[in-house]
């Protein structure tokens, strides 16, 4: 019988945009796609997820939560849950509709980079943090490219500064696909 590390270690699953419709964000995001009934894409989030987390055997599954943190092993960022809607991302000002993390994760995210003893702290994250990505007139990621910092780009400096004040070492970044030839 494997026990709970053994199973956590073994439900590396990561949460996508592709468990409802491609560039997915929650809210009032409406699918224009005939071969969906439900065209609420929140909804079809809110019931993707819970088959995620009923076939995902993770102890955060418990906790009725995707982000996670395995021991000798990367934490998992959630960046589909908490986002504001998909936007030009222009922003000057950090609000509602810059969201990505969400509040409760990025507190979560806080403690467990300041507390960690982990020599290496490897995150992992469904979407790249600084890659430049539009989805039509809106973006998708958090990424303006260069300039003042706008948009999504708040949370991440917010971050950033959180990791340089408390002296945090050795953080890796690991992300899932975009598509786009990079």
């Amino acid at each position: 019988m494997l026990d709970e590390n053994a199973l956590e270690f073994l439900a590396l699953a990561r949460w996508a945009d592709h468990e409802t419709t491609n560039n997915c964000y929650l809210g009032e995001q409406l699918l224009c796609d005939d071969r969906h009934k439900v065209k609420s894409a929140s909804l079809l989030a809110a019931r993707a997820r819970h088959v995620f987390l009923e076939h995902t055997p993770t102890r955060s599954s418990v906790r009725n939560r995707i982000f996670r943190k395995i021991s000798h092993g990367p934490a998992f960022l959630d960046l589909r849950s908490f986002r504001g809607a998909n936007s030009p991302n222009r922003q000057a000002e950090q609000g509602p509709a810059t969201a990505f993390l969400g509040s409760q994760q990025n507190a979560w995210l806080k403690r467990q980079l300041k507390n960690s003893t982990a020599t290496w702290k490897f995150i992992r994250s469904d979407m790249p943090l600084g890659l430049f990505v539009s989805d039509g007139e809106k973006f998708e990621v958090s990424s303006n490219g260069d300039g003042p910092i706008l948009g999504r780009e708040h949370g991440i400096a917010l971050r950033l500064r959180f990791i340089k004040q408390q002296e945090v070492q050795n953080i890796v970044f690991v992300t899932a696909e975009v598509h786009d030839a990079a």
